[in-house]
């Protein structure tokens, strides 16, 4: 079972589009990854003494998975870098029926853990995830909506829900 949890901890009230295209990358909070008993990342609900602010670029995370998706339907391997986590990547791979998650570490090229999530599973996650990821930028601060970066990853998210190869994904999902 995989499952993708984040929360925002960036200041993002009253930050027009122009201002953050201009002034910011990306959009930092907690984020967590797992898949069976494996993950990467980390939530506040982990650690009663974490830090107040989170690290992750939560924006990067899910664009780079949203891509993921558009980039193994055609049989390439998407490689993401880890920005918060020295020498390490996550590889992303799909077959017929499955998408192969590794965790690697990228100074020895070996494998910390890898796993197999059903296509279907893996693109329900991911594509909730953005959802949800936007409709909370919406909540906090609309104007958002119209940086660059959120704007692909809006395009990327129409994309896959209207991509007949990626017919996985369930009804009632949208960009």
């Amino acid at each position: 079972m995989m499952k993708l949890k984040w929360v925002i901890t960036d200041e993002l009230y009253g930050i027009t589009a122009t201002e953050y295209d201009t002034e910011w990358n990306g959009i930092c909070g907690f984020a967590k990854m797992a898949i069976d008993k494996d993950e990467i990342g980390w939530m506040p609900e982990d650690d009663l003494f974490g830090p107040e602010e989170g690290d992750y670029d939560i924006l990067y995370i899910l664009s780079e998975l949203l891509d993921s998706i558009l980039v193994t339907n055609k049989r390439d391997k998407k490689i993401i870098m880890l920005l918060t986590h020295n020498l390490a990547e996550i590889t992303v791979e799909r077959n017929e029926k499955d998408y192969l998650i590794c965790l690697c570490n990228t100074e020895n090229n070996s494998v910390i853990w890898e796993h197999y999530v059903a296509c279907e599973e893996f693109v329900s996650v991911i594509v909730n995830a953005v959802n949800a990821f936007l409709d909370e930028i919406q909540k906090i601060n609309a104007d958002l909506k119209k940086t660059r970066d959120i704007k692909r990853l809006i395009e990327n998210l129409y994309i896959i829900c209207n991509d007949i190869d990626t017919a996985v994904i369930q009804k009632g999902n949208r960009p």
